[in-house]
Parts: structure tokens; sequence; C-alpha cells
């Protein structure tokens, strides 16, 4: 087979726009379950179309969308670009379709390439001869080009194969590393939250609407910060690298001008943002994070949270939430102490914080739902490895307490 002259930047650059133009992407964010509602809403509020599925959420878009994605997601794990979507019931029909893709286009120049690999109930299941395949197919698809990708463990651009029910869907990954990777986290303590976790129970929570805001248990800081970020909008991964950077789609242009756009929503807020912790390290490491993120209204201090006065933190007309994760499993010990933590602390609670609204992550079996707290929703997931639940609802009032409404 002749080989054609190699594609130059330029060249790539010509196709990547013929490509693009008039082209509709398909944008799949997965994220946690549970949350597939919340990162759909998100998608929506920057401006793109989008509905929930079942772990993610799905939005058609275009280039300029996959940056703002990238950017301006707080709950979503990652960007995927669908590129195909086939029939796949023979390795023969897998690499005929695989090689359809304008693979010189996707990858563009760059060498080094993984492909991740699942397959559930199809009749192609053996994961290193699909991934093999799939890469022989790019490779026949590029090498008459002059371009030569190479597969790796770990590339600068990643491929997610999916085979189910002997459907493939191909996809790029646009994001790289996980979306949770913020910047500002260098200090952590022991399985912390993560804080596109975080960032889903403050806006399941709509942390952005009180007038104050308390992690009682901080850690490193996470919900405070991501509270702030939040009622600045800030856009979370405006400053980090991304993958797409890397792929021959990548317009430097189209970029910088989402970037400044997102940079320009920015706006000041009057919240009130605390974060305490019994810790003086844990405290400590909450404030480096904090003047890390160029946060603007958190407050870190070192306080024990079974005996903090919330009242003491809000005037009477405004509203209040108290977010945050308990202390459970390495931070704590066990998780018998993890619940009669979490019976203490909502005791405390319902004498000192009557009214406040409060978003919850403590271990499954936390007995949140038979104690003074107007439960509205529960959302659970998987911390560190140890099932836990979020729970979100409102502190009931005294006159509650006694069957009568305040």
């Amino acid at each position: 087979m002749l080989l054609e002259m190699p594609l130059s930047a330029r060249a790539i650059r010509r196709r990547s726009k013929s490509y693009l133009r008039g082209r509709t992407l398909e944008l799949f964010v997965p994220t946690l379950p549970g949350f597939e509602d919340i990162t759909a809403r998100e998608l929506r509020e920057l401006g793109l179309s989008a509905h929930a599925l079942v772990g993610g959420a799905e939005s058609p878009g275009d280039l300029a969308a996959i940056y703002r994605a990238n950017m301006g997601l707080r709950s979503g794990n990652r960007v995927l670009l669908r590129l195909g979507d086939f029939l796949s019931q023979t390795y023969p029909m897998l690499y005929d379709h695989a090689r359809k893709i304008p693979w010189e286009v996707v990858l563009g120049k760059c060498l080094d390439v993984s492909i991740d690999v699942s397959s559930r109930r199809s009749r192609l299941r053996h994961m290193e001869h699909i991934r093999s395949v799939i890469f022989d197919a790019i490779f026949a698809r590029t090498r008459p080009l002059g371009l030569e990708p190479r597969l790796v463990a770990n590339g600068a651009l990643t491929i997610k194969a999916r085979l189910h029910r002997d459907r493939c869907s191909l996809s790029l990954d646009t994001t790289g590393a996980h979306l949770h990777f913020r910047g500002y986290r260098l200090a952590s303590s022991a399985a912390p939250i993560r804080e596109t976790t975080a960032a889903g129970i403050l806006l399941a929570a709509n942390a952005k609407e009180y007038d104050v805001v308390v992690d009682p248990f901080c850690g490193s800081g996470t919900f405070a910060i991501e509270a702030d970020m939040i009622a600045r909008n800030v856009p979370p991964g405006a400053a980090r690298p991304f993958a797409i950077e890397n792929s021959g789609l990548h317009s430097p242009g189209t970029y910088r001008h989402q970037q400044q756009q997102l940079h320009q929503e920015i706006h000041p807020s009057t919240q009130r943002i605390y974060a305490f912790d019994i810790s003086d390290l844990a405290a400590a490491m909450a404030s480096s994070n904090a003047a890390r993120a160029h946060t603007a209204g958190v407050i870190v201090g070192c306080a024990d949270a079974l005996s903090l006065q919330f009242g003491d933190l809000k005037r009477p007309s405004e509203r209040g939430l108290i977010v945050t994760n308990v202390p459970y499993g390495q931070r704590l010990g066990s998780i018998s102490e993890a619940l009669g933590l979490v019976n203490q602390f909502l005791a405390h609670v319902v004498r000192t914080a009557p009214g406040w609204h409060l978003a919850i992550v403590a271990p499954t079996d936390a007995p949140i739902s038979h104690l003074a707290i107007n439960q509205v929703r529960r959302v659970p997931f998987s911390n560190g490895g140890l099932p836990v639940v979020a729970t979100l609802g409102q502190v009931i009032v005294p006159d509650k307490l006694t069957g009568r409404t305040s």
C-alpha cells in the first residue's frame, strides 16, 4: 500500500473543520447513579440541550459544547464524544465499522492511544482481542496517511469501546483525568468526598439559595469550597487541561473563547460559608485548599460539631443549610462508631438548628429517617469503597416534634 505524504497539522485542521461543519455531535456525561438529573440540569444551565439517562446525561452539541461542558460541569465524571454505534456480532464486523471512523481527524498527530473495553451480553467478549481489532482498524485507517499511532496503557487519548447486546459504541474521552481533579485539593483528609460528588449534593440541595452554608465536619474543605464556587458561578475546570487538546479536533481559538465566556459569568456572592473541624490539622488543610481555590466567602475554623451553636451563625430571617460528610471508616475507625456519631450529631442539630435545611452523607445504616428530620430525598452511592447515602431534608422545628405545626 502506497503511503501518502504525512498529514501536516494544517491539513488535519482542514479535515477537522470539514468534519465538524454542520455536524451535530453526540455527547455523553457519565455520573454517579442518582445524580443523572442533576448533571442533565447542569448541562442545560450551560446552554446545552440535555436529558438524563441511566448512568449519566446525554446532549447534542458542537466543539464549543465539549469545551463548555468540560470546563463548567460540577457533578459529571467526564465528557465522552460518541464516534459511532453499530452492530458487531463478529470481529470482521467490528473491524469494518471501526475503520470507517475518521481517526485521522479524531486522533490527529497524537501517537499514544489507549482503548478501554467493556462487554456485556455480547458475542464478542474477549477484551484483549476486541482492543486489538479496534486498534488494527485505527492503524489501517491512519497508516496510509502517514500517521502511526501506538496502543499504550495510558495514552494521551483514550477510546471507550462499550459492547452491549452485540452493539458496539465507540467514544472519545475528551476529558482525560477525572473531572473531580479541580487542582485546588493538594492537602486531603482520609477518605475525602470527591469534588464532583460534593458539588452534586450541593446542587441537589440548591445550596446557592441559602444565606448561610455550614460544614461542621469539613475535613479538607471540599463542601465549603464547592459551595463557594457554585455561589459565585466559578467554572471548576477552566484552569485545568483536557484530553481533547491532544486531538485533531482541538481548536485553540474556540477553547479560549469558551474559557473567556465562562470567566465573564463569574459574579460576587453575599453568601457566608463556614467550614469547621475538630482537628487542627483538618482545619489547616481546609484553609490551605480554600486559599488555593481563591474562595471569597469561606470562613474556616476549629470547632466540635457536637457543641457548635448553629443559631449564632445566622440571623432569624436568613436561610441556613448544613451540608456535611460525617466521619466514618478510616476517619473514625468503625461503622458502629460512625452510626453513634450520626445519632449524636442529629440530636444536637435538632436542639440547635431547628428549621435549617440539611444535606448529610452517612453510612447506609444510619437511622436518619427515624430522627426529627423531614426527609426529602435519599441518594445512595459509594464513597471510598463504602456504601453511603446522602440524605437531604429539613430539621423539624420543636412544635413539629409534638405534632403541632409551627
